[in-house]
């Protein structure tokens, strides 16, 4: 009896002393909570699980980083090339958005938003510009989107993706409100070119073993759905994998002739030599020619930027530099280009053509308005009078978008597309013209990227609400919100 009483005495002496009661409770619940959710996770679905798992280490994140903004501005960042999502609603439908759609980037932007306006709620001095230079023209898109769902087919599919082309200004409305400093500006351009670095290393990945090492339920295809020779990275497609590849190489090529730091200087040099690797194996003739004019355009904007004869000797340096890391491969690389180019590819080439009658002969009996928006594939079949039948065999959209928006919002939903991406490109070129520094390389990059999306989409497919296109909004935001900060430099050495 006195033993049993020494002891209890004992433990509450050491609970009084060293306070180890809450800490103990609190890891004896976690243990138990943990336990409880690993148990509540083997019944969902891998997306569901997923998502979760990210929403419930997003707040200890938040505590840790300090910056709640700075953090969800990262995270916005990284999800943007992951395309998992929960669909709800869903219908039978392959070219666009097939329900309501759900994804952690959606989340993520609706917290932001939630902080913003509580923001502005706070401070009711806050003041929200539109930039009517890009949302005059965005809302003439998405208002005939909105117009061509009275003459759809199924209107439920436009009115789907019509939510997804809203999501994508509402990005860019963000963005170009609520980046406001350089450090702003640094954390998009370091998680963009980190998120750009693990894709490549996972596309080395998948041509080395020949798995997806990705989760499906964050949009990765099946292992079974891998092809030895081709990679797709993060994505279900190798084209659409050589298209964000596209997208954002040409930001770290930029930033090589910038004056930062030679260990900032190295990683983007890294950077852009492990994804040209992993462009090269995706084997999209589309992905090597739209980097090439995206390439072209930094080029031309770095020697427009380059003052005096060290300047010169420094570029030639980098572009021998370039030459050397890729020398090795040089007769792997010259064998994929060759095989791709010179050699049978099954009539993937040749069915563009048809594909290319099927959508003129749409837009010439729905030249005004279209067939509505997300209904091109549901329609195809009636207007397919090629001699080949190509509708027949292939249940794709037509691979060009700007054919592809023609045919579903007619010609003023065209004319809206190519209104809005010259807005976008001549607000960057302008800014890259009359400043110098950091943020120009950025806005150099970005605008590059925009342009290899724009030859990309000369012979691939994406309908109006397609992810690759939130990267243009993306850029888009980016750049307008760059124009605005006075000062043009980093806390990065120049």
């Amino acid at each position: 009896m006195w033993n049993n009483t020494y002891r209890l005495s004992m433990i509450t002496t050491a609970v009084e002393r060293y306070r180890i009661g809450p800490p103990f409770l609190i890891l004896m619940g976690g243990i138990a909570f943990g336990f409880f959710m690993v148990s509540f996770f083997m019944f969902l679905p891998n997306t569901y699980a997923t998502f979760l798992t990210v929403a419930m280490m997003a707040p200890l994140a938040i505590v840790i980083v300090g910056s709640a903004k700075r953090f969800l501005l990262a995270i916005l960042t990284i999800c943007l090339p992951i395309t998992g999502v929960i669909t709800l609603g869903k219908a039978r439908h392959l070219s666009g958005a097939s329900g309501y759609m759900i994804s952690v980037f959606d989340i993520v932007l609706g917290v932001l938003y939630l902080f913003w306006l509580i923001g502005i709620f706070r401070k009711r001095d806050i003041r929200v510009n539109f930039f009517p230079q890009i949302s005059i023209p965005a809302f003439f898109l998405i208002g005939i989107a909105a117009l061509s769902m009275a003459f759809a087919r199924f209107p439920y599919l436009s009115e789907v993706e019509i939510i997804e082309m809203l999501k994508m200004y509402f990005c860019f409305l963000y963005l170009a409100n609520n980046i406001k400093s350089k450090s702003d500006v640094q954390c998009v351009v370091i998680f963009l070119l980190l998120s750009l670095l693990f894709e490549a290393l996972l596309g080395f990945a998948q041509h080395r073993y020949g798995e997806p090492f990705f989760p499906t339920a964050l949009g990765a295809p099946s292992p079974r759905a891998m092809d030895g020779s081709r990679i797709t990275g993060s994505w279900k497609s190798f084209n659409d994998f050589a298209w964000y590849l596209g997208l954002i190489m040409p930001i770290s090529l930029s930033l090589l002739f910038s004056k930062i730091r030679p260990l900032y200087k190295f990683l983007c040099g890294l950077t852009f030599f492990l994804s040209g690797g992993s462009l090269i194996w995706t084997g999209s003739r589309a992905g090597w020619i739209s980097l090439g004019a995206g390439a072209l355009f930094v080029g031309i904007s770095i020697f427009s930027k380059i003052r005096g004869k060290p300047g010169l000797v420094k570029t030639f340096a980098w572009i021998m530099v370039i030459a050397i890391l890729i020398s090795p491969l040089y007769p792997k690389l010259s064998a994929k280009f060759y095989g791709r180019f010179a050699r049978g590819d099954r009539g993937s080439a040749e069915s563009r053509l048809p594909q290319f009658k099927v959508a003129w002969n749409i837009i010439k009996n729905n030249p005004m308005i279209g067939v509505g928006i997300n209904n091109y594939t549901e329609v195809m079949d009636d207007y397919d009078i090629t001699d080949e039948g190509i509708e027949s065999y292939t249940h794709h959209a037509v691979h060009n978008i700007y054919l592809h928006v023609a045919a579903e919002t007619g010609i003023l939903g065209f004319t809206a597309l190519i209104w809005l991406i010259a807005a976008i490109l001549i607000e960057g070129i302008k800014y890259a013209i009359s400043n110098r520094g950091f943020m120009v390389y950025v806005v150099i990059g970005m605008i590059a990227g925009t342009i290899t999306f724009l030859v990309h989409g000369l012979v691939d497919t994406a309908s109006l609400g397609n992810k690759l296109y939130m990267f243009v909004w993306f850029f888009a935001g980016s750049i307008l919100a760059i124009k605005n900060i006075k000062f043009t430099t980093m806390p990065i050495r120049e």
